[in-house]
């Protein structure tokens, strides 16, 4: 039977790499692919000798008759046979919304039960930010890897990367990871930099700008919350938003190092500012402190507040900008009295403090502890220390 037909010429490689599996008797068709592939020549030479390493069953839906798509595909079939002939079973593609249950399985136990991605794995996908792949073979899910454009396309995050333990073959993950990055430097042509979230080890009173803490509670007693007073943080709204990221003093005060954290993902506060702030508000509550001089009242402090619900509870990430305790206990107990009313009658609160490194961060345990009455929460033995991480860039 017939094995290539004409598909539209738009076909991307690495859809007709996977929809293009040639068996042995198709080895007629193969040297006609061959023929026209003479930049190639010395790569269809590889492929000749990797022919056995192709699976037998023929799978052909879609191949491209044309000479320069031929090319295209020839070349690609043979990078594959380079590697383990287990890795032609594997297709990457774009995460759908019926693949949420099987994502959520590649890491069931990450984190802790502080796993934010059910709730927000649907958002994900409906946002045209966000992109999202997988890897799978004989439909089977193995690593999930998802990023973010901000900053007006000048930046990318990676947001989540999670492979199957012990997935066979071990080069998927490596696989998809190289996918991704050849989908980002595709999609982005304004790309600068590439972010990522590291944790470290503490390195014992460094406070560099870039180093950020964090810490979890179980809010088991919320009564001091509720008759908490809070003084001079108020929640704001877009346009106060952007007011204090175009005023060059508060910026450079609060985040000198001109990048905010939000949700564990990293936004500049030059590049792309209004479409970065849309971004943060869509997901989060944004409260500021400000100075007690009514005349020249002036922004010292600030933070995102973004609630997802876990398996733990009501989860609560507070990303804090500003270097007094008593503002940040102030925003703490701001957010946690709106996540009160946020949250369901049964569930736990769980807050997720993330704060700059100059602040103590026993002084903050204290206080969360002994004053507020909470417990230390998931993930606390871990290192509590992280920056944005550059992978590429200046």
């Amino acid at each position: 039977s017939h094995c290539l037909k004409t598909a539209h010429s738009m076909i991307t490689l690495q859809t007709a790499r996977n929809k293009l599996v040639c068996s042995k008797r198709d080895n007629t068709k193969l040297n006609t692919i061959i023929s026209n592939c003479e930049n190639y020549w010395n790569t269809m030479q590889m492929l000749r000798h990797s022919i056995n390493k192709i699976s037998p069953i023929c799978r052909v839906g879609t191949a491209i008759s044309n000479s320069s798509k031929c090319k295209e595909i020839a070349f690609a079939i043979a990078k594959r046979c380079l590697v383990s002939g287990t890795l032609d079973d594997v297709i990457i593609r774009e995460a759908q919304i019926e693949d949420h249950g099987a994502v959520m399985a590649i890491q069931p136990n990450l984190n802790e039960g502080m796993d934010s991605l059910n709730e927000y794995f649907p958002k994900y996908l409906a946002n045209h930010s966000y992109k999202c792949y997988v890897a799978e073979m004989h439909r089977k899910l193995l690593a999930y890897m998802q990023y973010l454009t901000v900053d007006g396309g000048h930046t990318v995050v990676i947001c989540e990367d999670r492979v199957k333990d012990d997935v066979k073959p071990p080069e998927v993950h490596e696989l998809l990871r190289g996918y991704t990055m050849d989908k980002i430097k595709a999609n982005s042509p304004k790309l600068e930099n590439i972010y990522s979230m590291r944790l470290m080890e503490d390195p014992g009173g460094l406070h560099d700008i870039g180093k950020r803490r964090w810490s979890t509670f179980r809010a088991t007693n919320l009564t001091p919350i509720v008759w908490s007073g809070v003084k001079n943080t108020q929640l704001i709204a877009h346009d106060k938003f952007l007011d204090i990221m175009h005023d060059p003093e508060t910026c450079e005060q609060l985040f000198p190092d001109k990048r905010i954290v939000s949700f564990w993902e990293v936004f500049d506060t030059v590049k792309g500012v209004e479409t970065n702030i849309s971004h943060i508000l869509n997901q989060s509550w944004v409260y500021v402190t400000y100075t007690d001089n009514p005349v020249n009242k002036a922004t010292i402090a600030l933070s995102t507040g973004t609630p997802a619900r876990c398996e733990k509870g009501l989860r609560l990430d507070i990303d804090f900008y500003g270097d007094r305790l008593d503002d940040f206990k102030s925003h703490i107990v701001a957010h946690c009295q709106r996540a009160i009313h946020y949250k369901e009658h049964h569930e736990s609160l769980v807050p997720v403090l993330c704060f700059p490194a100059i602040l103590d961060v026993k002084l903050v345990e204290d206080y969360c502890v002994n004053t507020l009455g909470w417990n230390s929460g998931p993930m606390s033995k871990d290192k509590p220390l992280f920056e944005p991480t550059k992978l590429h860039g200046n």
